[in-house]
């Protein structure tokens, strides 16, 4: 249950989301509790609507800059509207669940609550199966992976702790010679990135960290973009696949 709340936390802390992401996000929150149920079907009609009159996969999570000036656009508009109202619905929900299960010697209360209302004809097992599917269902439909390449660097080192598990976790511990790269697989996570050290790179996210130790003078670029001697924070959900170059001269 934790780490479903966790994962959902997450999908949702973006300014935008995409077809895919909801459908993903509504796998891992289904069954959870009534109320989760009804929210993700009512947000699940208006997102289709929304999607008739969209002419992009990403959606912007704000109808504040949106134009109004044809029919089209007044009816995308009010989707959205109404889309917005249930994501939000939604992320309430999802903190009150997280709160209960913060709550300390609440045995009864998450017994009684939380797992008590995930109905099905096969009570508690019904249950236990949602949880390990919805780990399964945030790997396969929305992980991305992170490509890090060292570039005529020494031999990298990476450090890895993880103070929460999630599902579709795939952290790599092996060395990275000069020419080689390792994968990263992680759930579409917001990373901060801080390379103020000067000699390490370290990515962090809701209790996972990944430091790289190198030495000598280097670059270190995120899709394109310099991280070098500065903190950055990464959304991971905006692509499918990144690359990370730590490039020495």
């Amino acid at each position: 249950m934790k780490s479903r709340i966790v994962a959902a936390r997450e999908l949702m802390r973006s300014d935008t989301t995409t077809a895919e992401k909801f459908e993903a996000l509504e796998k891992i929150l289904r069954g959870i509790n009534p109320k989760i149920d009804k929210t993700l079907a009512m947000a699940a009609g208006a997102l289709k609507k929304v999607e008739q009159f969209q002419e992009t996969a990403v959606i912007e999570l704000t109808a504040e800059r949106l134009p109004e000036k044809t029919e089209k656009q007044k009816k995308r508009k009010k989707y959205l509207l109404l889309f917005l109202q249930y994501w939000d619905d939604l992320k309430d929900e999802v903190e009150r669940v997280r709160g209960e299960l913060q709550s300390s010697d609440s045995n009864v209360v998450k017994g009684g609550k939380i797992a008590g209302l995930a109905k099905g004809p096969l009570g508690a097992i019904t249950a236990i199966a949602a949880v390990i599917a919805g780990g399964l269902v945030l790997l396969n439909s929305v992980a991305v992976s992170v490509v890090v390449k060292n570039k005529g660097c020494d031999t990298i080192l990476p450090q890895t702790t993880a103070a929460v598990s999630l599902p579709g976790l795939v952290i790599p511990n092996q060395p990275i010679p000069a020419g080689g790269s390792v994968t990263a697989t992680l759930p579409p996570l917001t990373l901060t990135v801080d390379n103020s050290s000067g000699d390490s790179l370290r990515l962090t996210a809701y209790g996972l960290h990944l430091n790289f130790d190198y030495s000598g003078e280097v670059d270190i670029i995120f899709d394109g973009t310099s991280l070098i001697g500065k903190a950055t924070t990464l959304n991971l959900g905006d692509l499918k696949q990144h690359e990370l170059i730590i490039s020495c001269k």
